[in-house]
């Protein structure tokens, strides 16, 4: 038996994860079976099965037989192409987990949990969480993870223990953050027809593989808990980590980090800056830390290669228009930097440029009109700044528009990042990278292309300006350094391939 259980956030829903939507070919490959579980239809996909019938299957998710993807609502959702031998299973929520009256709903007024007895050993007990001695995630005598046992006090109690641990008390915005993690952990245990299916799986010695480290492995404790007290197979679970979910600093606080640790079995940061951190940080380890990096595909030798257009500066920069991403900060760089080209005459041979920021996010609008006036207002020339705001763009377009069009440089500012892929995606194209000192970077570009995150945006301006000043062997080198070390660290195809061999070596230790 060779399966695999795939906990994604939405994916294969919505346009969301489209890296693991280049991981899943290299899994499917190595395992007879993939089932995912998302946590959350998103709400075009949520409205999109509105008016499909919910359980109308001919077996329970629960039984042995029962097809994953089995419930009309889900299966009516739209989604992107998945690989012949994997299938989809109801999401883990029935709500989106940033609905506050959904997570009420479900999380406090959602009837029995269908895991979570009032043991303490569960998440955020006195206990050690995933482990058989002193818990019962069940209730003592319970025959099922969906039996009739009543949520006790342990899941309260830990989340007050939880609180004062993490200082979420003196921090509105923490104990937000601490609430919506427990209400959805409460949430998803109450699904009884989900988690009965993951329990079966359990039983049948699939390897359980979580994306993320913060949201859906909430349940891994509890179940682990459960599986032990009625001694059945107790599965081995692999936990990816990427920044946000590993990174307390990225949110404020992660909550339930000691017993989430305490539970998985292999811990995989997506760089080596994630494994030390995770290291120093936390009393309490996973079993196992092993580093496989993500990837992206080939970019190939593109027009990138070659010298753009005689006077033009062309910036590109993607990412979502959000707080922590930082995009209001290229956008004064890049208006000190049109202030400057207009004062100066031009820079070496570049008289005017253009920045093309592709994502979408609340505060586009705002950002794209504040630029834009700004620029008007300066009186500069009509051609001498151009800004392209391009929006949401699928993956694979975004891939295109790096191939079909001539950059110069490629600009991240981010607050807070594990390994920011779009670094590896522009690197693996040759277009020279100026961010942000944050996670992996200085694992992905030369240090001399780094800047500190408190640096103010004449800092990257002057730094914009040392790259147009290079001599243009030099540029040519700093093309192919990138490219080289893309090749050696972040090549998809490689990282992949090694990754999914790894899990099925997990898949066949939990046989063993």
């Amino acid at each position: 038996m060779n399966n695999l259980l795939l906990f994604s956030d939405t994916f294969p829903y919505g346009m969301a994860e489209p890296f693991l939507q280049q991981e899943l070919p290299y899994l499917a490959s190595r395992f007879s079976k993939v089932e995912i579980v998302p946590l959350y239809l998103p709400e075009a996909a949520a409205g999109a099965s509105a008016g499909a019938t919910a359980g109308s299957t001919g077996a329970t998710a629960g039984s042995a037989g029962a097809p994953a993807g089995s419930a009309a609502a889900t299966a009516a959702a739209p989604h992107r192409p998945l690989p012949d031998n994997v299938s989809l299973c109801k999401p883990l929520l029935r709500c989106n987990h940033k609905s506050v009256k959904g997570l009420l709903r479900y999380g406090l007024f959602g009837g029995r949990s269908s895991c979570g007895g009032s043991s303490s050993g569960s998440c955020g007990g006195s206990g050690s969480c995933g482990s058989s001695s002193g818990s019962n995630c069940g209730g003592s005598g319970s025959n099922s993870c969906g039996s009739s046992c009543r949520e006790g006090s342990a899941m309260r109690g830990g989340l007050v223990r939880e609180c004062f641990r993490k200082g979420a008390w003196r921090s509105l915005s923490k104990l937000r953050v601490l609430l919506s993690y427990w209400l959805i952990m409460r949430a998803s245990l109450a699904n009884r027809e989900v988690m009965e299916h993951i329990i079966a799986r359990a039983d049948q010695g699939y390897l359980f593989y979580f994306y993320w480290g913060d949201k859906s492995v909430l349940i891994l404790p509890f179940l682990k808990s459960f599986m032990a007290a009625q001694g059945r197979r107790v599965p081995l679970a692999v936990m990816r980590l990427h920044g946000s979910d590993a990174i307390e600093e990225a949110k404020g606080i992660l909550p339930f980090r000691e017993q989430i640790y305490g539970a998985v079995d292999y811990a995989v940061p997506v760089s080596g800056m994630i494994e030390s951190y995770i290291k120093c940080r936390y009393a309490v380890q996973p079993r196992n830390i092993c580093t496989f990096r993500l990837g992206s595909p080939e970019g190939g030798r593109t027009l990138s290669w070659e010298r753009g257009p005689a006077g033009e500066l062309h910036i590109v920069s993607c990412s979502n228009v959000v707080p922590l991403k930082r995009v209001e900060y290229i956008a004064d760089a890049v208006a000190l930097l049109a202030e400057r080209l207009h004062n100066e005459g031009g820079i070496g041979d570049v008289k005017s440029l253009c920045w093309t920021h592709i994502g979408d996010g609340p505060q586009r609008v705002a950002l794209e009109q504040h630029i834009k006036s700004r620029i008007a207002a300066a009186g500069f020339p009509a051609n001498l700044c151009r800004v392209e705001f391009k929006g949401a763009m699928p993956h694979r377009e975004v891939l295109e528009y790096y191939r079909k069009n001539h950059i110069d440089l490629f600009i991240h500012a981010s607050r807070s990042e594990g390994g920011p892929v779009v670094i590896m995606e522009a690197a693996s194209f040759a277009i020279p990278v100026i961010s942000t000192k944050v996670g992996a970077v200085d694992e992905m570009i030369p240090q001399e292309w780094i800047i500190p995150v408190e640096a103010t945006p004449d800092i990257l301006v002057d730094k914009v300006v040392e790259y147009l000043l290079l001599p243009d062997g030099k540029r040519l080198a700093l093309k192919e350094q990138n490219r080289r070390v893309w090749e050696e660290r972040w090549n998809a195809e490689r990282n992949y391939a090694a990754f999914a061999d790894f899990l099925a070596g997990c898949q066949r230790e939990s046989i063993d």
